[in-house]
């Protein structure tokens, strides 16, 4: 009770007021788990979430939370359960797939009780997976189930699902082929069927009969990996009125597809290989069709096919797609609704090779059928974006073939002169740049000899031309045989620049006010620094930088180079001549993500502090001494890439310290490069990706000849990564005559218990050799290990 200003008492509670069926919808909006904790506001809402018809329980980690859930499904009094949800994660050393699959049995077993309408099961078990108790077989009131990951459905011969309607399968794996026949055979009244294969389905050829079938979603599993295996369906739904395939689809051959006459809908997206009249004869009936697939795929027969279509869809991020668009206007007389869309929305450029060819017959359904025509992501500017990619001077040149092209090279973004050596080419650039006419230059690129007939001061004009057009990156290459180019003082202050690339022979003498505050990037190649003042002044005038890229020369005379950047978040180091040269730096950058390092004489010729947010590090070529003041700065790293031989680490520490470290690439070309591997395996316990990566090309590699230095010596003690987190393993010019680095892959094989996917790669290995190379290292994977080996 609330007591107003003027003395009067209300009722503050209005809520418990309402109707208790509109106080049940009001519980329904809100998470389970706070539903049930409104019990506790007054005798009245002790009971209300009882009777609430749904109830979803997301995200359960512990144990002691489902075992709440169990008690929560006991005490509910709805006389039906609508929708029981359940998602958990069973992890940890306290599970196992026997304590799992009781827990989970509890819970589906109080739900069938309740008469329950919708299930939504989704379980991830990191050790194994969860078996369907065979009572969900047979379920009077299941009117939809979804069930994803890490579910094995071994299904019994008798299955009584009469009221299912919808199911929805996603990482779902099945017992073997009779196992699915029983399930589909059982549920007389399916309409929605959706299957999401994963990359290790066991099942090779999936039977869908079911004739009252009216929606069908394929979708298999990972894209990239569809090389690798071949998935064949065979479909016979007579009552079918709409199919979706989708991502991973090796070739339609694979799919034999009848009795489908009542097909309306139809949407078929990256399937990778041949598609032929086999696709075509099941789309007859179609009304609707949405395609994103390249031309190339299709063997298209002459006539019309679809001659009930009167609604496309095509995607316009495919390669050549313009070719795919007149067959199926040729094919589709009676066409209402035309729609192009790009779904990347311009993230990525379509290759634009090919040319579009005007078709000779304007299609029937143009002339008197066509009514709406849409297009999502139109590239308005297409004459623009194909001189793009050409040299500029050949875009230039474009102007002579006819008044419409005369001036579409005066749009073009971005302009890029090189190997320019005559004084004339120059008096061309000048004006081509005084003719050009966007508003914006996106980038200037210009390369340039400086000798008797081309002068510096071309140079600035070019440039100077350049910042009136609002440049927004400026590539510059000059080569001066008698010294170094100057860069004029103009360049430090520029509204615009975002993007600013030197190369070869530009010496900085940088004023103290430099303002370069929409710089972005900065990449000096062989630049010169008049002192340690300039790079001071030049990065303190670049406030927004992120992307700092230094390659110096052998010749530089600047001992030492300071990198004080508050914004900085990639910084790529690269010392010429492999780093002879003692050169120092100090590195103070509190928002680096990125850091690489190549070429250095010696780690401790850098002073590196403040880097908190640092996550990736590439270290190649380091030629002396690294100690702890190398290893304090990545003990926050996440990945990790080294070419370097175990002789640099002379001060290892003891115990983890690469405790962030979940990837780690190492080259195997150094000497002995196997000793590092253990110190890093002992070092970083929650490893989850490890790669071995040969990067020479040389074919001795390979060779029975092969002296290794040094002696692999088998660790005592497997690490804790090995054990607990290591879940991919890859290893690319795997050398597998040598007899060390047999022993390292068999060592990790052996010793892994989480392993998901191993991928050896080799050159020059006949087939017979492949096979007992497979068969020697399948031989000490542990058979409870479901580790997918590859050597390819």
């Amino acid at each position: 009770m609330t007591r107003c200003k003027n003395g009067s008492v209300v009722d503050a509670d209005r809520i418990s007021q309402l109707p208790e069926a509109l106080i049940l919808q009001i519980l329904c909006l809100l998470p389970t788990n706070v539903a049930i904790t409104t019990s506790v506001l007054s005798k009245q809402w002790q009971s209300l979430w009882k009777m609430l018809p749904k109830l979803n329980f997301d995200s359960l980690l512990h144990r002691l939370e489902l075992e709440n859930v169990c008690k929560s499904l006991q005490l509910h009094k709805a006389p039906v359960l609508e929708s029981f949800n359940l998602r958990v994660h069973f992890a940890g050393s306290n599970y196992n797939a026997v304590d799992s699959g009781i827990l989970t049995g509890v819970l589906i077993g109080i739900a069938m009780d309740r008469n329950v309408r919708e299930l939504v099961l989704n379980v991830y078990i990191h050790h194994g997976s969860l078996r369907i108790p065979s009572s969900l077989y047979n379920s009077e009131t299941l009117e939809t189930l979804k069930l994803e990951l890490n579910v094995v459905m071994d299904v019994p011969s008798l299955v009584s699902l009469k009221s299912l309607r919808t199911l929805h399968l996603k990482y779902v794996d099945f017992k073997d082929e009779e196992s699915i026949r029983n399930l589909l055979s059982g549920c007389p009244n399916l309409e929605d069927f959706m299957v999401h294969r994963s990359s290790s389905s066991s099942v090779k050829t999936f039977i869908i009969d079911v004739p009252t079938l009216q929606r069908l979603t394929i979708h298999n599993g990972d894209s990239s990996r569809i090389r690798e295996r071949h998935c064949d369906y065979v479909i016979s739904t007579p009552s079918l009125k709409y199919l979706k395939i989708e991502e991973g689809i090796r070739s339609f051959e694979s799919f034999v597809i009848e009795n489908v006459p009542e097909l309306i809908e139809v949407n078929i997206t990256n399937v990778s290989e041949i598609i032929d009249e086999k696709l075509l004869v099941f789309l007859t009936s179609v009304k609707r069709l949405s395609l994103a697939l390249t031309p190339s795929v299709f063997k298209f027969p002459t006539g019309s096919i679809f001659d009930q279509l009167v609604y496309l869809e095509l995607f316009t991020n495919k390669k050549a797609w313009w070719n795919l668009l007149p067959l199926m206007l040729h094919s589709s007389p009676s066409l209402q609704v035309l729609k192009l869309i790009d779904n990347l929305d311009g993230m990525n450029y379509v290759d634009a090779s090919g040319v579009w060819n005007q078709p000779k017959n304007v299609p029937e359904c143009l002339l008197f059928h066509l009514e709406t025509f849409m297009w999502e992501g139109y590239k308005w500017k297409r004459e623009e974006e194909i001189l793009c990619l050409l040299p500029t001077k050949a875009a230039i040149t474009t102007s002579v073939l006819s008044k419409q092209w005369q001036s579409h090279w005066k749009m073009l973004p971005k302009l890029n002169f090189k190997s320019l050596h005559r004084r004339l080419e120059l008096d061309n650039v000048c004006k081509s740049l005084l003719s050009h006419k966007a508003p914006v230059l996106q980038s200037f690129g210009l390369k340039v000899r400086l000798d008797g007939r081309n002068n510096a001061v071309d140079i600035g004009i070019l440039i100077g031309i350049a910042f009136t057009r609002n440049v927004r990156e400026l590539v510059l290459g000059v080569h001066f045989y008698r010294g170094f180019f100057k860069l004029p003082r103009s360049l430090y202050n520029c509204e615009t620049l975002e993007t600013l690339k030197l190369i070869l022979n530009v010496d900085m003498d940088v004023p103290s006010s430099v303002s370069l505050k929409s710089l972005r990037t900065l990449h000096l190649h062989g630049v010169e620094f008049k002192d340690d003042e300039s790079v001071l002044n030049l990065l303190s005038g670049c406030p927004n930088l992120q992307e700092f890229v230094l390659r110096r020369n052998s010749c530089s005379s600047l001992k030492t180079f300071t990198i004080q950047v508050p914004s900085l978040q990639r910084l790529t180091i690269h010392n010429g001549s492999g780093g002879q040269q003692p050169w120092g730096y100090v590195i103070n950058t509190p928002s680096l993500k990125y850091l690489e390092i190549e070429g250095s004489k010696a780690f401790e010729s850098f002073l590196i502090e403040d880097v908190p947010e640092l996550m990736e590090v590439n270290i190649t070529n380091v030629s002396e001494i690294i100690d702890e003041k190398l290893l304090i700065v990545l003990t926050s790293v996440k990945c990790l890439s080294l070419a370097l031989s175990h002789l640099v680490f002379t001060k290892l520490p003891t115990g983890s310290i690469f405790c962030e470290l979940v990837y780690l690439e190492l080259s195997t070309n150094p000497k002995a490069w196997w000793v590092l591997l253990t110190l890093m395996l002992q070092s970083s316990p929650k490893l989850k990706v490890l790669k071995l990566i040969d990067v020479s090309n040389y074919v001795q590699c390979w060779m029975d000849n092969v002296v290794a230095s040094g002696e692999w010596n088998q660790q005592q003690n497997v690490p804790e990564c090995l054990l607990f987190h290591l879940e991919t393993f890859m290893w690319k010019g795997y050398k597998w005559k040598q007899r060390e680095e047999r022993e390292v892959a068999k060592y990790i094989l052996k010793n892994t218990n989480r392993l998901k996917s191993a991928t050896f790669y080799s050159k020059r290995i006949s087939y017979e050799d492949r096979l007992a190379v497979v068969k020697d290292l399948k031989s000490v994977v542990k058979a409870t290990n479901s580790c997918k080996l590859q050597f390819l």
